[in-house]
């Protein structure tokens, strides 16, 4: 209970309180039945302590909160019995960064599947002009899909519902999945999700169904079970499984260190995660932009390091430099988490250069906003360039403005003159 309560304190802000997590909520007693002939099992400990390990040498707290709750694991098996390996593929299913890594990475692959879906419609003869996030129809008008058909309710009730199938096959069977099989069976399931998410925008488009409406909610779970849960349920039928292992309870000498153990870790763990907040708040400062200053903009410092450029008709915000490995402050995700929703998002071109461009609308109220990563030389809107090209440190640069026009105007202003140019 002391574990939990540490876990809940140190995770709670982190946490993003979702229909993903809820659904996982949901899962987890499926997940969690101990083993009682096999107690006393370390390799819940060597996890922990692998992904502690890793938080503070890359001061991500993805890794910390995976490090707590191999903790969790680590203390149930250690009382209880074995838990097998599921509980851990778990934790990355409701893990929040799968909600960075999916909405930042499904961001380009969802514009290439609409891409590819208005070139299947060309050859069958049906005149669907693609614009990014949105597509434009023979009448004139526009047709938008939602986020949702690449993204994180999508992928997440997709891999949480393969953890709770392979959970199920366990318990009928009796015999546990090996580590391997069950990291097989997860990209299975990745690949049945984005084949899903391809035929469900081909569904969408064809019946010209609208987001927030019931036939386009629909076409999405059926989507969902035929092209991932179905053909998933079928692949593990066939996965192999391991055979019952040798009931190992505590020694003589284990007895004695029964309760010692899990509070040496967890003394351990408390100390590390407050070292690791006091650092990772040290290392969030970026100098360089916090010395930037821009003629004719008024600066303000905002949250985590981001700084406001603002004049009377453009307001711009340079996100603090990212490593390859780290996440962001990247605008799909800044501008959904302050209540706006962006819509018609596609890529636009000046000279060499390549931006992102998109509407920003809450309620009444509608904006226009452009952003691209650059370092000062290099300018780029995909992920894994800048990650690959990471010699110099990349920031976001953001601009948006009420008027569509004066945006694009001072974006081919910016870009060919960034501000970030040593």
């Amino acid at each position: 209970m002391l574990a939990l309560a540490c876990f809940i304190a140190f995770h709670f802000h982190y946490f993003l309180f979702s229909f993903q997590i809820i659904l996982g909520l949901l899962v987890l007693p499926f997940l969690v039945k101990p083993n009682k002939t096999q107690t006393g099992n370390w390799r819940y400990a060597v996890f922990s302590g692998c992904f502690l390990l890793l938080g503070l040498i890359s001061n991500l707290q993805v890794f910390v909160f995976l490090s707590w709750g191999c903790l969790l694991f680590f203390i149930i098996e250690w009382y209880w019995g074995a838990l097998g390996y599921l509980p851990l593929f778990f934790l990355g299913c409701i893990a929040p960064a799968l909600y960075y890594v999916v909405n930042i990475f499904s961001f380009p692959l969802r514009l290439q599947l609409s891409a590819v879906a208005c070139q299947l419609y060309s050859y069958a003869g049906i005149l669907v002009e693609n614009k990014g996030s949105y597509f434009l129809l023979p009448n004139g008008s526009s047709f938008h899909i939602d986020e949702g058909c690449v993204g994180l309710k999508m992928f997440g009730t997709g891999l949480i519902a393969a953890v709770l199938l392979l959970a199920i096959k366990e318990k009928q069977s009796a015999k546990p999945f090996s580590f391997f099989a069950i990291a097989w069976s997860m990209f299975v399931m990745l690949a049945l999700l984005v084949l899903c998410n391809f035929m469900r925008i081909l569904v969408l488009v064809l019946f010209r169904s609208m987001p927030n409406t019931a036939s386009h909610e629909i076409i999405g779970i059926v989507s969902l079970l035929v092209y991932a849960v179905l053909p998933f349920y079928f692949f593990i039928k066939i996965l192999p499984q391991q055979s019952d292992q040798k009931q190992s309870f505590f020694s003589a000498n284990q007895q004695s260190m029964k309760h010692l153990v899990p509070i040496v870790f967890l003394v351990v763990f408390f100390c590390s995660t407050f070292y690791f907040s006091s650092v990772r708040t040290e290392n969030k400062r970026d100098m360089a932009l916090e010395k930037l200053v821009m003629p004719g903009y008024t600066k303000t410092p905002k949250e985590d390091g981001v700084m406001e450029f603002k004049s009377d008709s453009l307001l711009i915000y340079i996100k603090p430099a990212i490593k390859a490995y780290e996440g962001g402050h990247p605008p799909q995700i800044c501008w959904r988490a302050s209540g706006f929703e962006l819509e018609n998002f596609s890529e636009r071109k000046f000279e060499n250069y390549s931006y992102m461009f998109g509407v920003l609308k809450k309620g009444p109220y509608i904006q226009y906003t452009a952003w691209w990563y650059d370092n000062g030389n290099i300018k780029t809107i995909h992920e894994w360039e800048w990650r690959r090209r990471n010699e110099s440190p990349f920031r976001v640069i953001n601009l948006n403005a009420l008027d569509s026009i004066f945006l694009v105007q001072s974006v081919e202003r910016i870009i060919n003159h960034s501000p970030l140019k040593n």
